[in-house]
């Protein structure tokens, strides 16, 4: 089964009223070169951020590329959110992971992380 972007975006709506979290910060994947157009990635978060407001911190990574600064990334967006939202394949989403867990951000209690995961394998 699969639902509509904006479908994603409700449901982030949802779970930050739920919690009463006011900011969120979304990272996925979406590639540099601009002739190869967007990813699902760049338009299921673009519904979220269409659903939720400007305010949010968003950046888009190409984790096609050889090198991704992940802990880079998530320095970035520490300092706008606490509540991420990503969307990746499931080796960057860990990599990313593993740069948070690097950072302390996991063992801190102060992050929560989403994984929006589009195709399952």
């Amino acid at each position: 089964m699969n639902g509509a972007y904006s479908q994603v975006g409700v449901i982030m709506q949802q779970i930050l009223l739920k919690f009463n979290w006011n900011t969120v910060g979304m990272l996925y994947h979406n590639f540099y070169d601009r002739s190869k157009g967007n990813t699902d990635c760049f338009f299921t978060l673009a519904a979220v951020f269409s659903k939720l407001g400007s305010r949010h911190f968003h950046k888009g990574f190409d984790e096609t590329l050889p090198h991704v600064d992940y802990k880079k990334l998530m320095l970035e967006v520490s300092t706008s959110a606490r509540v991420i939202v990503m969307c990746a394949s499931s080796d960057s989403i860990r990599s990313i992971l593993l740069a948070a867990d690097e950072l302390g951000m996991l063992a801190s209690g102060e992050y929560v992380f989403f994984s929006i995961e589009l195709f399952a394998r």
